[in-house]
C-alpha cells in the first residue's frame, strides 16, 4: 500500500511539472534581461511568437505592407525599424516535412490574418503572433506584456 502511495505522489509530481512546462509561466529557465532598442527617426516594431504546443511544424512568414518582415519559428522574435505611418501585417504558414497534427492544411491558414496599425517615429511597438486550430492571430500587445514574454525568446538571427 505504501508503494502505491509513493507511485501516486510521483505521478502527481510529474503531472504538475509537465503542466508547468506547458504553461511556461512558472519556469524561469533561459530567461534573460530584455530591453527594447529604440530608433528616434523610425518606428521600432517587434513581432514575436511564443513557444507552445501548437505550431511546431509550421513557420510563419510575416509580411508588413506586403513585404517580407520575417519568418518566425515558435519561440522566436524579429525587430525592425520602419518608416512611420500605417502598417498592415499579414501571416502565411510555411509547412515543414512532418504532418500537421491538427489535420489543418496550410492552405486553410494562408491569408486569414491581418492587423493594421499606425506607428510613429521614435516609438516601440510589439505584435504577438498566435496560432490556433485553423487560424493565425496577429495582435498588438503592451510593452509590459511583451517585455516579459521576450525574456525567454530568441531572435531569428540567433542560432
Amino acid at each position: 500500500m505504501r508503494a502505491l502511495v509513493s507511485i501516486q505522489r510521483l505521478l502527481l509530481a510529474s503531472l504538475l511539472a509537465a503542466l508547468a512546462i506547458i504553461n511556461g509561466g512558472c519556469l524561469t529557465i533561459g530567461e534573460r534581461d530584455f530591453t527594447p532598442v529604440r530608433d528616434d527617426g523610425r518606428a521600432t516594431v517587434y513581432v514575436y511568437r511564443k513557444d507552445g504546443l501548437l505550431g511546431h511544424n509550421l513557420d510563419l512568414e510575416i509580411k508588413v505592407n506586403g513585404d517580407r518582415f520575417a519568418t518566425l519559428e515558435t519561440g522566436r522574435y524579429h525587430v525592425q525599424h520602419l518608416a512611420p505611418g500605417e502598417l498592415s501585417f499579414g501571416a502565411n504558414a510555411i509547412r515543414h516535412e512532418w504532418p500537421v497534427l491538427s489535420g489543418v492544411t496550410v492552405d486553410q491558414l494562408q491569408g486569414n490574418t491581418l492587423l493594421t496599425m499606425p506607428v510613429e517615429a521614435g516609438e516601440v511597438y510589439f505584435v504577438i503572433v498566435e496560432e490556433g486550430v485553423g487560424s493565425i492571430l496577429l495582435e498588438p500587445v503592451s510593452a509590459a506584456v511583451a517585455t516579459h514574454d521576450l525574456r525567454t525568446l530568441r531572435s531569428v538571427e540567433e542560432l
